[in-house]
């Protein structure tokens, strides 16, 4: 997510939209992903095209075996249990 919202992940500077890119993996079950960012009301939907995007070229570099398929993808608010971290993303 980090290339896809900052252009690479070793960047100057604070991110333009803050984020925090969390991995759930269980035995036998496919890899959830949480994407929680940080931006304006009129960047939000720029924000979610360029990781619905990123996610959906299943890739990330060259490398063999570093692909993914999408089986589903969603949007929700913040989780009460990512509050401070919502908090911290957008410097509060």
């Amino acid at each position: 997510m980090t290339v896809a919202l900052c252009g690479h992940w070793e960047h100057e500077g604070r991110c333009r939209w803050p984020h925090n890119t969390s991995v759930e993996i269980s035995s036998g079950q496919p890899a959830r992903l949480r994407i929680v960012f940080a931006s304006s009301a009129a960047d939000e939907p720029i924000v979610r095209r360029l990781i619905s995007g990123a996610l959906d070229r299943g890739r990330l570099g060259t490398e063999p075996g570093a692909g993914w398929t999408v089986m589903t993808q969603g949007q929700s608010g913040v989780r009460p249990e990512e509050t401070a971290l919502a908090n911290r993303l957008i410097g509060a």
